[in-house]
């Protein structure tokens, strides 16, 4: 039996009781609700991320422990019997959902995996061969099977083990291969946890330690985020936002005092950067100014063109990506023209 919730922000939501198998229908079921939010969350996913996150509070989300009152908090906690485990930020470590999924659908001891709401990530529910009514033996276990789980799988930074409260819960998505066993073996918390007050107790929390700050280390060198690495252009961004219904903001467009002067600098800009082999490759308006971009060969710098009362000005600018070198000599090529003739 699992425990399924509707508004995980409103305090003591009531939870009721679902089969796994009920949850399972739901989950492939491509004409529910949660289907249909589903692909709105996909589509705005990439685009606005503070957006996305306030969607996805409205998918239902489910939870394995029992409680009395039946309301997800820790001191209403009675036993668990079940127990799902995270796997996140796939594509960041280099796996993809259909393989990882495909791979893990021979482990006898899963009873349910779908993906996650947001398309990059794995759920997995297991069974417990005896209930747990103690949360911090709870607790333990989980951080150990996940421990273990990673190392089978070669999972090491994406299973997330500090997903480990008993009122902790996950949300619902649609998945339509999603996997089910009804005839799953049950995991045996004794062959996870050694004799409490033994050395190998103390070696096991060392252990686990270890291995979460070298997850927390490989998700840093992953730089795990949900930002992508090319952004969308505006048009096709908005796009998107509209079809959702996500509310466009106009951004106010900023007025910059641009001298007439300034066209027929760019020009002579134009001439002296061309006479060298490199190419202008955009101009931005700026006060008093443009910035100028410019381009030889694979690489690329930036410098700010000003005039106003003493004349014309060129300051370098320090970019991420930039040349340094083509940036100083480009500086140098434009005032040695402009001081020689102004």
């Amino acid at each position: 039996m699992l425990w399924v919730g509707k508004h995980i922000t409103t305090p003591g939501d009531p939870l009721q009781p679902a089969s796994v198998e009920k949850v399972f229908r739901a989950i492939i079921n491509p004409d529910s609700e949660v289907a249909t939010l589903q692909r709105r969350l996909q589509a705005i996913r990439m685009v606005d991320i503070k957006q996305y996150r306030k969607l996805k509070t409205g998918l239902p989300y489910l939870v394995c422990a029992h409680f009395h009152p039946k309301t997800r908090k820790k001191e209403n906690f009675i036993f668990t019997d079940r127990f799902i485990i995270d796997m996140d930020h796939l594509s960041e470590f280099g796996q993809d959902v259909i393989t990882l999924k495909n791979k893990l659908r021979s482990d006898p001891r899963i009873e349910l995996m779908f993906a996650s709401p947001g398309g990059d990530g794995l759920k997995a529910v297991f069974g417990l061969k005896e209930k747990i009514s103690d949360s911090g033996f709870y607790a333990l276990f989980y951080k150990t099977f996940c421990l273990r789980f990673a190392k089978e799988y070669d999972l090491e930074g994406v299973v997330d083990s500090k997903t480990n409260d008993v009122s902790r819960c996950c949300f619902v998505s649609h998945d339509p291969d999603a996997y089910y066993n009804p005839n799953a073996d049950r995991v045996d918390t004794g062959s996870y946890m050694p004799e409490e007050g033994a050395l190998e107790l103390d070696l096991l929390k060392a252990e686990i330690k270890q291995q979460e700050q070298e997850n927390d280390r490989l998700r840093k060198e992953t730089g795990v985020s949900l930002s992508v690495a090319d952004p969308l252009p505006d048009d096709i961004i908005n796009a998107i936002k509209l079809k959702v219904g996500v509310r466009l903001r106009k951004p106010v467009e900023k007025q910059y005092e641009q001298p007439e002067e300034l066209n027929d600098l760019m020009n002579v800009v134009n001439d002296q950067v061309s006479e060298v082999g490199a190419q202008v490759l955009s101009t931005t308006p700026i006060s008093y100014g443009r910035k100028i971009k410019i381009g030889a060969g694979k690489y690329w710098a930036e410098v700010n063109l000003f005039y106003g009362h003493r004349g014309v000005s060129i300051v370098g600018t320090s970019k991420t990506g930039s040349n340094k070198e083509l940036c100083n000599s480009m500086v140098a090529l434009l005032k040695s023209h402009f001081n020689n003739t102004g």
